[in-house]
């Protein structure tokens, strides 16, 4: 087999050889480099881009709460979105991490909110999923995202420790955190449910949310208004047959939303609500519905002005909602 580093001075063979060593200890989380295009993709980066000015901009410089806001109901946010119009630079000065950012939902939340101005964190667990999403966003003029490579179904919480302390490094805080991570591999009674499938699908789309909200909540309390939002599913309100796992995970996720709000809602300037976006065309629906003709269904960018509306400063007071679309 040949060496790849042959060639090489000796003393910078051996640098590279201790730095692989050490990048494998990474597993779930990837670290930066200063350019993605020289050759060093294998090692899913983290990286970050500078904002000029952020910390000051959007980071709480005093200690203390914005005022208080009367809560609105979802009878009121839906008046509020049927005829709701974002500012273009709704986003402005704001650092948004978005999840499942690689296709679907998240994806189009992602170019939603880089027209508005948002300096964007972009995650998934595959690189170049997430470069070609970097390219379009830069040949666009949006601001110049940061990349984070994450695998849901392996990191744990030492990654994500790794992960928000360079988000820490480069930004000072997090005023958005959108998760729009969605996997179900098939549709299947419970009888034939597989044990390890099981765990598996409740794994994405339970736990790493709920680890890496966890490990994101000391820069969103750093932010003077931030907001999370999970994206919910019908099912996760009432349960369907063949849906197994996912719905079990949808279920927790409503559950771990209102639980999340609850707790937030009088101690900080963190707003926690969800999303139910309705039926779409995603490659996951695609996937569980291959008789089904996607061109008949409303594109995911259809859906994206309410998660606009939640994250920016129009929702104030906005708290432990569910906007169902």
């Amino acid at each position: 087999m040949s060496d790849p580093d042959r060639g090489l001075p000796v003393c910078i063979r051996i640098w590279v050889r201790i730095l692989v060593s050490l990048l494998d200890e990474l597993k779930g989380v990837g670290f930066a480099v200063a350019d993605r295009r020289i050759g060093l993709t294998p090692l899913r980066k983290l990286w970050l881009a500078w904002q000029p000015g952020r910390r000051a901009g959007g980071c709480r410089e005093l200690q203390g709460f914005a005022s208080p806001v009367p809560a609105r109901t979802s009878a009121f946010l839906s008046a509020d979105m049927e005829n709701y119009q974002p500012n273009p630079d709704l986003l402005a000065g704001r650092v948004v991490l978005v999840t499942g950012a690689a296709e679907g939902i998240g994806r189009a939340v992602a170019v939603a909110c880089a027209r508005h101005s948002a300096a964007l964190i972009l995650s998934d667990r595959e690189q170049h999923d997430l470069n070609l999403l970097y390219d379009e966003l830069e040949a666009s003029g949006a601001p110049e995202p940061a990349i984070l490579t994450l695998d849901p179904e392996r990191v744990d919480e030492k990654d994500l420790q790794r992960a928000v302390g360079l988000i820490d490094e480069e930004f000072g805080c997090l005023d958005g955190l959108v998760h729009c991570v969605a996997f179900a591999p098939f549709l299947s009674r419970i009888d034939d449910y597989d044990a390890s499938e099981w765990e598996r699908v409740l794994r994405i789309n339970l736990t790493a949310p709920f680890l890496l909200t966890q490990a994101c909540l000391p820069l969103l309390r750093a932010a003077n208004d931030a907001s999370v939002i999970f994206t919910l599913d019908r099912i996760g309100r009432r349960g369907a047959a063949y849906w197994g796992a996912y719905c079990a995970a949808k279920f927790g996720i409503e559950g771990l939303m209102q639980t999340l709000a609850e707790e937030t809602r009088d101690n900080s300037n963190i707003r926690v609500n969800g999303i139910d976006p309705g039926v779409v065309r995603t490659g996951l629906r695609t996937r569980l519905y291959p008789g089904e003709n996607p061109a008949r269904l409303p594109g995911a960018e259809t859906v994206t002005g309410s998660y606009l509306y939640l994250l920016g400063p129009d929702a104030m007071g906005v708290i432990g909602q569910r906007l169902s679309l």
